[in-house]
């Protein structure tokens, strides 16, 4: 039983901009936020959108470091954003004012990215295991995953918070192939990010390939 078990094929999938359409729920959001602030108005939405992308990557990056708590990464990525366009630093309130119009537009526009759901359904026709490899918080993933309708279609997902260390280590990619009961050597990484899912991937003995 246990030969055939790890003669199994396993799929891992990263989440954001592989499964899920972050741009798409990125640019609705800031495109409220641009409406809702008149000194925004002038500026380019994509500017905008290219902007508030980076200073999210900034704080994530300090957060899977260990820099500044999960917490904390929601106040850091407005006054980074904040700080990059030129305007004043916002105190506490104002951040709060300004989640208070991005989150609800983000959430409302989480869709998958195309044709993702009908090749999650194919290869699980076909025989592969599934699974989704995501940095972050399991219960924001995993909201997330419910959400764009891809959480039924995989057989686990597995997040930094539970393995206890972020992609591209190759313990987190180790665990969601143990956990399929699969082969590592005939299995695959698909993701975005050359740095965390490509090099993690292959680092793990894992074919990669990259999403773009």
């Amino acid at each position: 039983m246990d030969s055939i078990q790890h003669e199994r094929v396993a799929v891992l999938f990263d989440l954001d901009n592989t499964l899920f359409d972050h741009h798409h729920s990125l640019r609705s959001a800031i495109s409220s936020i641009q409406a809702s602030y008149d000194s925004l108005k002038t500026h380019n939405v994509r500017d905008l959108v290219s902007t508030y992308n980076n200073s999210l990557d900034k704080a994530y990056g300090e957060y899977l470091r260990n820099e500044i708590s999960y917490e904390e990464t929601e106040f850091k990525k407005v006054r980074l954003f904040f700080n990059e366009i030129g305007l004043p630093e916002p105190d506490h309130e104002q951040i709060i004012q300004f989640r208070n119009i991005y989150k609800p537009v983000y959430r409302d526009n989480r869709r998958a990215t195309p044709d993702s759901v009908e090749m999650l359904i194919r290869l699980r026709e076909n025989g592969f295991q599934l699974g989704i490899v995501a940095n972050g918080q399991l219960k924001d993933q995993l909201e997330k995953a419910e959400a764009i309708r891809v959480h039924h279609h995989v057989d686990t997902i597995i997040t930094s918070e539970e393995a206890g260390c972020c992609k591209p280590d190759t313990k987190i990619f180790r665990l969601a192939i143990e956990r399929l009961g699969a082969s590592s050597q005939k299995s695959y990484m698909i993701g975005d990010s050359v740095e965390s899912d490509i090099k993690g991937g292959l680092e793990s003995g894992l074919g990669a390939i990259l999403y773009s």
